[in-house]
Parts: structure tokens; C-alpha cells; sequence
């Protein structure tokens, strides 16, 4: 056998082998390329579904707080028509046309519970204030110093003072009920 002859098996053999690691190799890259696309779509499928997911709870939390702000604008309007209907109630009593037998009624009230006081009287309110404790027949005295109240008056006797503001009254005597009433009344 001839050199050229041996030269040129070694060719194919080596032709061969690098043929069969060729395929080895391409077979090789298709099996990792398959596997990185299988995993590659597994991988987005899961992600599509968490941002899915993700999505599904972001717009229940947008829900939540659009319904939360919607309550708490309800929630202070509520309160603003009560602190309004306080407002006015207060008002319409402090501008009452009985307004001194209102005063009167509270003075027989004091004069229960107090044979001496000092009377402090609502701001602009003197004369009524005067007017309804003579009606009222109650000895108590009548201070020049006025308080900043709407209407009413403050009670001393001694080291006790009592409010009898219509603001005071309203609110710890009469306006838990009152806005209860509203509450359902209006909402």
C-alpha cells in the first residue's frame, strides 16, 4: 500500500470521525437549544401567569382603596352637613325669639342645683341674659365680663363652673341622639 494510499484512508477515516462529531455536535446543540427553548417558555408561561396574578391583585387593591377613598369622601361629607346642621341649630337658638325664656328655663334649672353663682353671659347677649335670670327669680350675679359662646351662659359657684352655652348643651346633652337620628335620617 502506498503512502498516497495510507494518506488517503487516514483522510477518510479522519472525514469520518469529524463527520460523526459534526452530527454529535449538532445533535448536541439542537438538544440544548430544545431545552433552553422549553425551559425558556416555561419560564415565561410562569411569569405571564404571576403577572397575571399580580394584575388580578393590584386591581383588587385599586378597588379596595377607590372604595376606602369614596367612604372616607362620604365619611367627611357626612360630617360636614352635621357640624353644619350643629352650626345652624346653635345659631337658630342663640337667634331664637325665645331666646330669654329659653335663658329663664336654664336659670330655674342652676337655681335648682346652686343658691350662689356668678353668671357669665354670651358675648352681645347682655341684655337678654339679664332680662331672663330677674324672670328666672334666681339670686345669682349677673358679671359685666362676657364669654365668647353664641348663646347661654357660664355658671361659677366656688371652685365649680358649669356650661351652659348652647354649644356645651347641644353637644353633651343632646347631639349624640340628635346626629344619630340625622344619620339615618340623611344617609
Amino acid at each position: 500500500m502506498a503512502l498516497s494510499d495510507i494518506l488517503e484512508q487516514i483522510k477518510k477515516l479522519a472525514d469520518a470521525e469529524v463527520e460523526k462529531l459534526n452530527t454529535f455536535a449538532n445533535e448536541q446543540i439542537y438538544s440544548i437549544q430544545k431545552e433552553f427553548s422549553e425551559k425558556r417558555d416555561k419560564q415565561k408561561a410562569e411569569m405571564e401567569a404571576r403577572v397575571e396574578d399580580n394584575i388580578v391583585k393590584i386591581k383588587s387593591r385599586a378597588k379596595t382603596f377607590a372604595k376606602m377613598q369614596n367612604r372616607s369622601a362620604l365619611l367627611k361629607a357626612k360630617r360636614e352637613l352635621l357640624q353644619e346642621v350643629f352650626t345652624q341649630s346653635v345659631k337658630k337658638l342663640a337667634d331664637s325669639p325665645n331666646y330669654v325664656k329659653i335663658l329663664t328655663a336654664l336659670f330655674k334649672t342652676a337655681k335648682k342645683e346652686f343658691s350662689e353663682a356668678k353668671v357669665i353671659g354670651a358675648k352681645g347677649k347682655e341684655e337678654e341674659t339679664k332680662k331672663a335670670l330677674h324672670e328666672s327669680g334666681a339670686e345669682f350675679e349677673l358679671l359685666q365680663k362676657t364669654a365668647d359662646i353664641k348663646g347661654g351662659f357660664t355658671l361659677k359657684a366656688g371652685d365649680v363652673e358649669v356650661d351652659f352655652s348652647f354649644e356645651s348643651i347641644l353637644e353633651k346633652e343632646l347631639w349624640n341622639e340628635l346626629e344619630m337620628k340625622l344619620n339615618k335620617a340623611l344617609f
